[in-house]
């Protein structure tokens, strides 16, 4: 799973996105990775930023 945050995002802060990294590292679970998507990126810009690397991220799982 990867969660995307905005470090101006209003809906979903850092603290929020990060939280399912450390959550699944205690129980030993499935990898989380927690992607940044820029110092100046609000929910918006996350929004259009997760969308591009989910593709990216989709196709590298398909070779």
């Amino acid at each position: 799973m990867h969660t995307y945050y905005g470090d101006i995002d209003e809906v979903v802060p850092p603290y929020i996105a990060t939280m399912p990294v450390a959550y699944q590292e205690t129980m030993g679970g499935a990898t989380v990775t927690a992607v940044p998507s820029g110092s100046k990126a609000n929910h918006r810009g996350n929004f259009v930023f997760a969308v591009a690397d989910q593709k990216k991220w989709f196709d590298e799982l398909l070779d």
